[in-house]
């Protein structure tokens, strides 16, 4: 068990530099780089969770249900995370939401105004939360199999708000970075 951590440790660390080499090419990258990536990232939570599946049904019968739903739910999750926090992360060297904006021969942005006009008129906040919609959704089907009921619904719910986010995105870019920003604001208003 120690050498499959070690391996996956490994893995996202190599996913991590592969993405900061993405953000600082000129051109395209795609979707599926990005999926490919983000899952990586996220592989350390495997190995712990899949050597407790073998615990609870040691036939080995659970486990790509098991993998199923921690895929959906981690990539699902991490799509959101880019989503909402791509301006962030944009400050701090590189966000995937503008490299996944970005045209072929494209330089990358070196101005948040010129990111923002860049991401807000590709779509591709509205394409990522849909993804993780679909990701969500294979994640409630996974544990719905498993009868792991709480989560096959807490799946579901964040499927529909991911779906509600892209829906939102499409009819007005930069919804979800407004929709953030005024979270506090809302907060404070209804406690009052």
């Amino acid at each position: 068990c120690v050498v499959v951590l070690w391996c996956a440790r490994t893995v996202a660390v190599e996913a991590m530099a592969m993405e900061r080499a993405l953000f600082s090419i000129a051109g395209d990258v795609s979707f599926d780089v990005y999926t490919r990536c983000s899952l990586a990232k996220q592989r350390t939570a495997f190995p712990p969770s899949l050597a407790l599946a073998g615990v609870v049904d040691p036939t080995g019968a659970a486990a790509s249900r098991v993998d199923a739903c921690i895929t959906g739910v981690t990539l699902g999750l991490q799509l959101m995370d880019d989503l909402y926090d791509w301006e962030e992360d944009f400050a701090n060297g590189g966000a995937w939401m503008v490299a996944l904006s970005r045209r072929t021969g494209q330089t990358p942005p070196s101005a948040l105004a010129e990111a923002r006009r860049c991401v807000f008129a590709s779509g591709i906040l509205a394409r990522t939360a849909e993804a993780a919609a679909i990701h969500f959704e294979r994640a409630a089907l996974a544990a719905g199999q498993l009868e792991a009921k709480t989560l096959s619904r807490w799946a579901e719910q964040e499927a529909q708000r991911a779906l509600s986010v892209s829906s939102r995105e499409l009819s007005s870019p930069g919804h979800a970075l407004r929709e953030r920003a005024l979270a506090p604001l809302l907060r404070e208003v209804v406690a009052r």
